[in-house]
């Protein structure tokens, strides 16, 4: 578990690396949570303050199946935004992150859905 965390902080970073970097090139600055300061963005399968504090109070195996579960959501609604990007965006750049994030969030869904069955 802790592998797979440790990959995915990784991955995610790499994502908000560039991302950041456009936003300044652009000329915004992204607030703490990515939605540049409209509330319909940023938000699909981020976690509340509460869920956060569950995850972060959980322990053993219901830490670890929590973490799946909320894990495999925050990807799901990065998919989301990835699809959604494909359809409405116009950065090439950007097309080809979304395509990124797209094939491999579904595969760590996949993966993380199969760990699941491990609880």
């Amino acid at each position: 578990m802790a592998a797979l965390a440790e990959d995915i902080r990784e991955a995610h970073h790499s994502e908000i690396d560039h991302m950041e970097k456009w936003m300044e090139r652009w000329g915004h600055e992204p607030d703490e949570h990515g939605s540049h300061g409209d509330p319909s963005h940023g938000h699909h399968g981020m976690r509340s303050h509460e869920e956060l504090e569950d995850l972060e109070s959980a322990h053993g195996h219901g830490a670890s199946r929590l973490y799946l579960e909320q894990m495999i959501d925050h990807h799901e609604g990065a998919v989301s935004m990835a699809e959604e990007h494909l359809r409405e965006g116009e950065h090439s750049g950007v097309h080809e992150l979304s395509e990124d994030v797209i094939a491999d969030q579904r595969a760590e869904v996949e993966h993380m859905e199969e760990m699941l069955g491990d609880f």
